[in-house]
């Protein structure tokens, strides 16, 4: 037998009951051996290790066992944050095929044009690591249900525009009402992170990506639905009637959403600085903008290039749709691959390899002028297919890179944390989507739609090698840590019980 001064247990004693019997808060304990000992042996050579105690599953752990076997409460959690991802992307999405040509009629150029489209993208990033900040006071579930409020009202403001029929107004009416949009939305998304994560602290990229698929149906149904609304009943009715949706919606979610328990008003708040200051904070950061970019990038300039080939908006919806339909199919996968154990840095890993789809389907769209070939319309398509695929795989593993990344920095498990690093890459992430279209129109205007699209398939590029440079870094030091953490003693959970009196003895007595 084993000397029994020192025995390795892997969990944590939480306490000791008067009769010497231990209360464990994580992993079964074994009795083992001592490291220059293989294995304990009864005297006929048989293994005689066997458990002291077993840990007894709590209804946290049972919660995150399998997020195939939701709770109730997850249910309605999934759904209600499923709605409001369909629903703000709808209505992001609706104006896409025909807005362009509304702003070209009253004399607004590309360059404007792109600027309406990014001026939604460049107020999230802003107000976003606000609502982050203020979220631990605010509450996540009431700052989810009014943003979604404010996006529904601001969204039937947005049909009014039909009005003006002069430039500066309509331009500058399209800027004030896109704002507001953008401030209930940045709202809900930020706490919906929040919420995921605290609901889902094992399996944040599997609940992200079934969210994610409502995401990409709201982007499917966008394009499709404003064009064919637009046909049928001109600029106003895709507003009307998708704005009116959006706050059904919100009241339905007000009775799905459970309220969350963990919100506290009393926490402090950290700094930005701060999480920034950590090298993959910020390279993920970094990452998620340009999954934004990619995004976004083609959003104001897409149907005026496919404008030679005389389509209707119904089938230019299509081709937008053609991008969210391979995102939605794709990202419920990807949230899975994420979330599986024992591979360190799976979430960057799906991340690198879908900046690299994005790059190769960016340098085909236009396509790039150096290859020497024609647009054609199966071209497009093919590129535009892979974009979606690639952006799935961008952007669904971002909550599990950010969870990972947040607790090998040390940052602390609470609310306050939640809500800043949600905040951030949100904010990040709006960053990218206000960059997108307005540096799309701009070189759209100066050198052409195939120049523009190649320019930003070579930031993908260059994105997706500083990523996977840092990913192979930072595995290299996990396995080498992992490595000297296995040949030390001190690090193999070795205690010694005398210092805890009487444990000592009624371990080596369970033993037997």
């Amino acid at each position: 037998m084993t000397d029994p001064e020192k025995i390795p247990i892997s969990g944590s004693i939480e306490k000791m009951a008067p009769n010497g019997n231990v209360k464990l808060t994580t992993q079964t304990v074994k009795l083992a051996t001592q490291p220059d000992n293989p294995s304990f042996s009864s005297e006929d050579g048989t293994d005689d290790t066997k458990p002291i105690l077993k840990k007894s599953k709590s209804v946290e752990e049972e919660k995150n066992l399998k997020y195939s076997f939701m709770s109730r409460r997850q249910k309605f959690t999934v759904a209600s944050i499923s709605i409001m991802k369909f629903t703000s992307s709808l209505c992001y999405s609706v104006i896409a095929p025909f807005f362009p040509d509304k702003a070209s009629e009253v004399g607004a150029s590309e360059t404007e044009t792109g600027l309406v489209f990014g001026i939604y993208a460049l107020t999230l990033f802003l107000s976003a690591p606000i609502f982050g900040k203020f979220l631990p006071k605010l509450g996540s579930r009431r700052m989810f249900l009014g943003g979604m409020a404010v996006g529904g009202i601001a969204t039937i403001a947005f049909g009014i525009l039909d009005v003006f029929e002069t430039r500066g107004l309509f331009i500058g009416m399209s800027f004030f009402i896109r704002i507001i949009e953008a401030l209930g939305c940045s709202a809900c998304i930020t706490a919906s992170y929040v919420i995921i994560v605290n609901e889902f602290p094992d399996a944040v990229a599997t609940a992200s990506g079934t969210v994610e698929l409502f995401n990409g149906l709201g982007f499917i149904a966008g394009p499709v639905v404003g064009g064919a609304l637009y046909d049928a009943g001109g600029y106003m009715l895709p507003f009307i009637l998708l704005g009116a949706i959006m706050l059904l919606f919100a009241l339905l979610t007000y009775f799905l959403l459970p309220i969350q328990e963990k919100d506290d008003s009393k926490i402090e708040t950290g700094s930005l600085l701060e999480l920034l200051k950590v090298p993959a904070i910020l390279i993920t950061a970094m990452a998620t903008c340009m999954g934004a970019v990619a995004l976004s990038y083609m959003n104001p300039t897409l149907s005026i290039h496919l404008a030679p080939f005389n389509l209707s908006r119904t089938v230019v919806g299509l081709f937008f749709l053609l991008v969210a339909l391979c995102y939605a199919a794709s990202a419920p996968l990807w949230g899975w691959v994420s979330d599986l154990k024992g591979v360190h840095g799976v979430a960057k890993i799906i991340m690198t390899g879908g900046l690299f789809g994005a790059a190769l389907s960016y340098f085909l769209v236009g396509p790039c002028p150096i290859f020497g070939v024609e647009s054609k319309l199966w071209l497009i398509g093919v590129s535009l297919a892979l974009l979606g695929f690639s952006l799935a795989a961008i952007l669904v593993p971002i909550l599990r890179a950010v969870l990972e990344t947040t607790r090998m920095a040390g940052l602390q498990d609470n609310m306050a944390t939640y809500g800043m690093v949600s905040g951030l890459f949100y904010s990040m992430y709006s960053l990218g989507v206000f960059v997108g279209p307005t540096v799309s129109g701009t070189l759209t205007d100066l050198y052409g739609f195939g120049w523009a699209t190649s320019i930003n398939g070579l930031l993908m590029l260059v994105m997706s090698i500083i990523l996977c440079s840092f990913t192979v870094h930072t595995r290299r030091k996990h396995r080498f840590a992992a490595e000297e953490e296995s040949s030390d003693p001190t690090h193999m959970g070795w205690v010694n019980l005398k210092s805890v009196g009487s444990i000592q003895t009624k371990a080596v007595a369970a033993q037997h």
